[in-house]
């Protein structure tokens, strides 16, 4: 006769048989780990900072009398302020990347001529300003001024030849 101590070894020594169901939950979770390393390593080794396509050439400051065309900062650009007089629309135009905004107007009436301008004001009352930027708008298109800093207290205006100038609020 076995004492029951020999009885308990003997089975925790014998080797139990899993069931089908069981290696299949580990079939599952030995791919799903997989994945998830995988999946981690990728963004580990992935190249962190590469610049994109879009990427602005500059910011604040080094934006101040710049294109944006020209420096990259149209492309996320949005309007803040926008209004149609006399066939001109005239658009405050922000970009966050660049920290920056300018005029665009757009016009297709040749009946007026005109110019815009972006003004930067070193106060939200627009009395003391710091620099701005003209251009003449042509009959038909889009022309812009080049842009300042946001930094600054920003004004869009459109003036026509011989007549009052009209600008948007001070943003």
């Amino acid at each position: 006769m076995q004492s029951r101590l020999q009885i308990r070894l003997n089975c925790l020594s014998t080797p139990r048989r899993r069931s089908a169901n069981h290696r299949r939950r580990g079939a599952r979770f030995l791919a799903l780990l997989t994945t998830l390393l995988v999946a981690v390593a990728a963004n580990v080794l992935s190249p962190v900072g590469t610049p994109t396509a879009s990427a602005a050439g500059c910011y604040r400051q080094s934006c101040n009398n710049q294109d944006p065309q020209a420096m990259g900062c149209a492309a996320d650009a949005k309007s803040l302020d926008a209004y149609t007089w006399n066939g001109f629309y005239v658009e405050m135009r922000f970009s966050p990347s660049c920290s920056a905004a300018w005029t665009r107007a757009t016009t297709s009436d040749c009946r007026y001529g005109g110019s815009i301008k972006t003004i930067a004001w070193y106060d939200w009352q627009a009395t003391q300003w710091a620099a701005q930027s003209n251009v003449t708008v042509p009959c038909y298109g889009t022309r812009w001024t080049n842009m300042f800093n946001f930094y600054f207290y920003i004004q869009s205006c459109i003036q026509l030849y011989g007549g009052p100038q009209y600008c948007t609020r001070t943003h």
